[in-house]
């Protein structure tokens, strides 16, 4: 689950809600944790889907700006403004990676350090 969810206020919404429903529903889920990863893979899905989207619709405005009749000097501070939400749409997905990465994160006698932990 992405740590960053619980710090979003319209998931924190969701959650109340679906805290209600889970009242009146909890005889169908064998305990509150299935429950709870349910809704987290759900809000997850959610997201990744308006990820690509919203990846998609950049890439199409940045070949539009390509193909446009445009002079060349015209066309270069769009394409980089649109490169720069590129980079930020995708650098603030990767960001939840590089959460408790640190050696004081890790689990003594539990955890072995990963390729990523030894690199960084």
């Amino acid at each position: 689950m992405d740590p960053l969810l619980v710090h979003d206020s319209t998931f924190r919404d969701r959650i109340r809600k679906e805290w209600d429903r889970w009242g009146r529903q909890k005889r169908f889920y064998p305990d509150v944790v299935t429950w709870w990863e349910l809704l987290a893979r759900s809000e997850e899905v959610e997201r990744n889907k308006n990820h690509r989207l919203m990846e998609h619709h950049l890439y199409e405005c940045f070949d539009d700006i390509l193909r446009g009749n445009a002079p060349e000097m015209d066309k270069l501070p769009a394409l980089q403004r649109f490169k720069a939400k590129i980079v930020r749409l995708n650098s603030s997905r990767r960001a939840k990676i590089l959460l408790d990465t640190h050696a004081q994160d890790k689990i003594e006698e539990e955890e072995e350090p990963s390729l990523f932990h030894v690199l960084n």
